[in-house]
């Protein structure tokens, strides 16, 4: 397999190195399988040196070039390529990988699976007990605000957001984020339940009973709302806006 170095690219050593190894025949089975991850962060000489290889293979040798970004691989790269793409996984198939490979528990896998993106590596990447609590955290502010009235209960509500991320201000704003990303997961499954589509598309599977109780306060127009506001949050919190100051306008827009 080739990844990108320390500089953050695949340079044309690497390509040459591949190209050289191409030419023998496997040991043991029938083919020679090279795999280039992020082939998107190959050099343009990395690229070039490939095309030969990629338009005439050895016949035992295969290339796959792995990437999310193929518009930013040379044309001359795409068109000797075939291209598969593939779909996101969905939460109860990322939860049951995590379970089956990973000994996740059924709690810990349906919480991270919610926020993977339907990615396994997002999955995996992701701290399984903080996301655990931060989904909780977010689920209390969501129940304060079924009704709009109680302003006061909703940034009490608010500050269950900093809960913890005391300390530097990198980490409160890391605590503070995951919790954006937790009302982001369910303001969209919100969403989903309002719209009337299949529930087999919510993220948050195993909190159906909970969804169901919030949905009526979430109309369509609210849940869009709400996920709307939720991305703002986000956005000023990445623009160094203070994290109290975030959460406390985040709950009244709750």
């Amino acid at each position: 397999m080739v990844v990108p170095g320390d500089s953050g690219a695949i340079k044309i050593d690497q390509a040459r190195d591949v190209i050289d190894r191409a030419m023998y025949r496997p040991f043991e089975g029938r083919r020679r399988v090279t795999i280039i991850d992020d082939a998107d962060a190959m050099a343009g000489g990395a690229q070039n040196a490939l095309l030969k290889t990629l338009e005439e293979p050895p016949s035992s040798s295969i290339f796959i070039l792995v990437t999310s970004r193929p518009d930013a691989l040379l044309p001359t790269v795409r068109s000797r390529c075939s291209q598969i793409r593939f779909g996101r996984l969905s939460p109860a198939d990322v939860a049951a990988v995590l379970q089956r490979d990973h000994k996740y528990d059924t709690r810990e896998a349906l919480a991270v699976a919610a926020a993977s993106d339907g990615s396994v590596g997002h999955a995996l990447n992701a701290q399984a007990g903080e996301f655990t609590d931060a989904r909780g955290d977010a689920e209390t502010l969501l129940s304060a605000g079924r009704s709009r009235r109680d302003a006061r209960t909703r940034l009490e509500r608010g500050k269950d957001l900093l809960k913890g991320g005391g300390g530097p201000a990198a980490s409160e704003r890391e605590h503070l984020g995951l919790r954006l990303q937790a009302l982001s997961s369910l303001a969209r499954d919100l969403g989903v339940l309002s719209s009337g589509a299949s529930r087999e598309l919510l993220a948050n599977v195993d909190l159906r009973d909970e969804l169901d109780a919030l949905a009526p306060s979430f109309d369509s127009e609210r849940a869009l709302a709400l996920f709307a506001a939720v991305d703002r949050a986000q956005s000023a919190l990445d623009g160094n806006v203070s994290p109290k100051v975030v959460a406390d306008w985040l709950a009244l827009q709750v």
